[in-house]
């Protein structure tokens, strides 16, 4: 079941100064199914954060459609599914850690009596315990991105946008992020994310859309899109015919497709030589952008 259903969106920036107008998107097209994480990519200026505030209603597509759990985008309905971390939160850095989370949670309709517990807990989820009296001024950036994460999920959505997560965050943060939402796919919910590390969008990610100019050029499961045709075949022993590269582990040899491989698995078969290891090659999520798109946006 799909929970975000995006057709045909198109948002036009028009510029009184410049006399001009801007697309930010053009004709995008985009399905998120319930209790998935799902990886956002794309270059900067490629449409992604407009996409994301546009299904929140921050703001309001010029066309198309953009429905959460098949209610429009900026309805009460889907406005009280949702959680939403902007790429850049900004917070009254005058305010507690725990009258910042207080206020929010009680803009979202959360009963008063309920916050301290899930305040303390969520605090604990994103990694910052025991900072409920910390005024904001005083956190660092990657703070500021936890507590920002802290607010997203306070409220228990069913649904989790987050613009950059990892933006400021050291290797543990960004492990932590990962664990973070992989715990809410673990829950039940869906995680809809964008952002520029791709070893972390490649390793927690069950599907990824990449945009580029305002459009969908790639979308589908990380396993379908980063195996490749060739195929790695090892054994112990070096056969007599082929090319065999040796390494500590054996013996190396790669097939142009499954084809290929089957003859070589013949050959070897017939030699008595046993096979170690025969399997897809597997690319990186950075080699489909830089080598298949030439998406210029990099980690």
């Amino acid at each position: 079941m799909s929970i975000i259903e995006i057709e045909g969106l198109k948002k036009v920036y028009r510029s009184p100064f410049l006399r001009r107008e801007v697309v930010g998107l053009e004709h995008l097209d985009l399905s998120v199914e319930a209790n998935e994480i799902f990886g956002f990519l794309g270059p900067n200026g490629a449409g992604k954060s407009t996409t994301l505030k546009i299904l929140t209603g921050i703001i309001q597509a010029t066309a198309g459609s953009a429905k959460i759990a098949g209610q429009e985008v900026g309805s009460p309905h889907a406005r009280r599914m949702l959680g939403f971390m902007p790429e850049f939160p900004t917070f009254h850095d005058f305010l507690r850690a725990e009258e910042f989370l207080t206020f929010y949670g009680e803009l979202s309709g959360m009963p008063r009596d309920r916050l301290p517990d899930r305040i303390d807990e969520v605090l604990n989820l994103v990694g910052l315990p025991g900072v409920q009296d910390r005024p904001l001024r005083g956190f660092s950036k990657g703070m500021l991105q936890r507590i920002g994460l802290a607010q997203a999920v306070l409220h228990d959505p069913e649904l989790v946008i987050l613009d950059e997560p990892m933006s400021g965050l050291d290797p543990v943060g960004r492990r932590d992020v990962r664990r973070l939402m992989e715990g809410l796919k673990a829950q039940g919910k869906t995680v809809l994310f964008s952002s520029h590390v791709l070893n972390d969008v490649e390793e927690v990610s069950d599907r990824i859309t990449v945009v580029q100019q305002g459009r969908n050029v790639l979308s589908g499961t990380i396993e379908s899109l980063l195996s490749g045709q060739r195929f790695e075949l090892v054994v112990r022993e070096q056969p007599t015919s082929g090319s065999w590269i040796k390494t500590a582990e054996g013996f190396h040899c790669y097939c142009d497709d499954e084809e290929a491989a089957q003859v070589v698995l013949q050959q070897l078969a017939q030699a008595q030589i046993s096979v170690l290891r025969c399997q897809r090659e597997r690319r990186s999520l950075e080699a489909l952008f830089f080598d298949d798109f030439g998406v210029g946006a990099k980690s």
